[in-house]
């Protein structure tokens, strides 16, 4: 499947949030979260180094902090064009999306996950 850089930033860290949670959902949802987080976390581990890289091109160290960059205003225009070329940039990835029925639980109206995080999935979670 191929998925923009920012497309897997945002689902790897939705996933990893729903995760931590411990939110309630069937074994098979957990199983399939988790398999998920494994095929995205490589590429999220190298997008967020290329992030990071960045930050510290077009930002400067918070002040009174060793090792915490920030990016100013005056070169947020410059960051974020940067950004946008890495953002928009697809990567082939092999993975399976998730039934949205793997995410309900049992008996309760509202399943495990909210729909913001639904939108930042897009296509990893199926009919």
């Amino acid at each position: 499947m191929k998925l923009t850089v920012a497309q897997i930033r945002d689902a790897t860290l939705v996933v990893s949030q729903i995760i931590r949670e411990q939110r309630p959902m069937s074994q098979r949802g957990k199983f399939r979260l988790a398999r998920l987080h494994a095929k995205l976390l490589p590429e999220f581990t190298t997008i967020e180094a290329q992030r990071d890289a960045l930050i510290r091109e077009h930002g400067s160290l918070v002040e009174g902090e060793t090792d915490k960059w920030s990016v100013p205003p005056e070169h947020m225009a410059d960051f974020g064009a940067a950004w946008k070329l890495i953002a928009d940039e697809e990567i082939e990835v092999e993975l399976t999306p998730v039934p949205i029925g793997d995410l309900d639980v049992p008996g309760v109206a509202n399943g495990s996950i909210e729909a913001h995080e639904i939108i930042a999935l897009g296509d990893l979670i199926t009919d």
